[in-house]
């Protein structure tokens, strides 16, 4: 009796032209063509996080001290402002949130 390894009778890689496989499937030159690109997010430095901390102060969200810190008292007081305004609730500071203090924080000034 001979024995002989599994699969022995099986090339161990088929090539076929075009990028076809054998069951007629097309496989990809590059493991990343179909991952979506990410977004390039505008970055929320510690300047910004100060900025936003207090006008947070200043509309009584009391985010703490006005240090630019990220801390969990300032996430609380951007997730109930993000509320307050209908935004999505996250608690992360973004360049858009700033923008939207910025705004109403104006609008108060001249209100009152």
């Amino acid at each position: 009796m001979v024995r002989t390894r599994a699969g022995a009778g099986r090339h161990p890689r088929i090539r076929t032209p075009g990028g076809i496989g054998r069951n007629g499937a097309t496989r990809r030159s590059c493991p990343y063509e179909t991952t979506p690109a990410i977004p390039k997010i505008a970055t929320i430095g510690r300047t910004e996080i100060r900025q936003i901390q207090a006008l947070l102060n200043r509309m009584n969200f009391n985010p703490g001290p006005a240090d630019g810190q990220m801390g969990k008292r300032t996430a609380d007081a951007i997730r109930l402002y993000q509320k307050f305004a209908g935004m999505e609730e996250d608690g992360v500071p973004s360049q858009e949130l700033l923008e939207d203090l910025r705004a109403v924080a104006g609008s108060m000034s001249k209100d009152g």
